[in-house]
């Protein structure tokens, strides 16, 4: 017809799932990227709804990746059930990535991952970063997954070979697993210039330390468009205060989420929930959200509720899931939430409480 304008493409984005884990302290991640692929970062849950809330978005596409960022139970705990489920239901996983081996701890949950990675003949390597793997090139780790017209990618920015080796060293003498220390810090990346700092960059960290960002950022400044500026970044080690340099605040722009507990007296951290909303702007459309309602919070400002409010500082979730839009050339945004996390917020560090 004459005169009629198209409607206008949808605009290229990814998804970030952040999941609530509904016991003790956890990480629960899925990318959904464009092509409606998606990949895991860690699985620190048993919940049956999370996995068949998994399943349902890898039903639509290939599974490209599982990775555990690190060898921790928080983040693992889940791994050998995700595995065998998807063996079960016959949905293929292109690979199951990890850090480090832990093979020094025969019923360590990622061991047991890996058994059951072999069993079900689910492709394993560990992945780590060394300058001469950082360059463009094959695509092999350190990338996780491309697109097959390369508009995007994911990367590991940390931590060395010779860091993990190390560490797997010293875990070994002291009959533990490896810890923060071999934390994976992951990339998604759209391949397009943004004019936009941070424009569609995902920062998954694990429970990376400042060091182990350190080296991330220096991977992403020696090396042509891997900066770390993000859009949407799952705070480090579930916003404990002694993993969030000062630093980071410069590379994040959009929605910053803590995978947080309900009920830990150290995670996350008044001090760091008073950082991320000074980070954060609703003005600037940059956006803090947490995954559930802190003790911390609940201790120093729930007596402030109405009897009204009193729902709202009882254990429970602030945004509970969380679901996270990236576009390609615009600003992250929260997509949707379980919980109406919005009304806490004033009885909590991040809201009117803050003091």
């Amino acid at each position: 017809m004459a005169g009629r304008i198209a409607p206008q493409a949808a605009a290229v984005a990814m998804y970030v799932h952040v999941f609530r884990v509904e016991e003790g302290l956890g990480n629960a991640c899925v990318l959904e990227f464009p092509d409606a692929s998606c990949a895991v970062v860690d699985w620190g849950t048993q919940s049956k709804d999370a996995l068949e809330q998994l399943f349902r978005i890898a039903r639509k596409g290939r599974l490209r990746f599982i990775a555990a960022s690190h060898a921790h139970e928080d983040h693992t705990l889940g791994l050998e059930l995700l595995l065998r489920e998807c063996h079960r239901r016959k949905i293929h996983v292109d690979q199951f990535v990890y850090p480090a081996s832990t093979l020094n701890r025969r019923n360590a949950c990622l061991t047991n991952a890996r058994k059951a990675a072999l069993k079900c003949k689910i492709e394993m390597s560990a992945v780590a970063v060394d300058t001469f793997l950082a360059p463009e090139g094959e695509r092999k780790p350190p990338y996780l997954a491309w697109a097959d017209d390369r508009s995007w990618e994911v990367r590991v920015l940390s931590p060395s070979l010779v860091g993990v080796a190390k560490s797997e060293m010293q875990a070994l003498a002291g009959e533990v697993v490896p810890g923060n220390e071999t934390s994976l810090v992951i990339l998604f990346r759209f391949l397009k210039q943004s004019a936009i700092p941070g424009a569609a960059r995902v920062l998954l960290p694990g429970d990376a330390t400042p060091a182990t960002l350190q080296l991330a950022r220096k991977t992403g400044n020696d090396f042509s468009g891997l900066a770390i500026d993000n859009q949407a970044m799952v705070v480090p080690h579930h916003g404990s205060r002694h993993n969030l340099p000062a630093w980071l605040r410069a590379y994040s722009h959009g929605v910053v989420t803590v995978s947080g507990p309900t009920d830990s007296p150290s995670h996350p951290s008044p001090e760091v929930l008073k950082l991320l909303t000074q980070w954060t702007s609703p003005d600037s459309g940059s956006r803090f959200v947490c995954t559930s309602y802190a003790l911390c919070c609940a201790k120093r400002f729930g007596g402030r509720a109405g009897d009204d409010s009193l729902s709202l500082v009882a254990k429970g979730s602030c945004f509970g899931h969380i679901v996270i839009r990236v576009p390609e050339s615009e600003q992250a945004r929260l997509e949707r939430s379980s919980h109406r996390g919005q009304a806490r917020r004033k009885f909590g560090y991040c809201g009117n409480g803050n003091e």
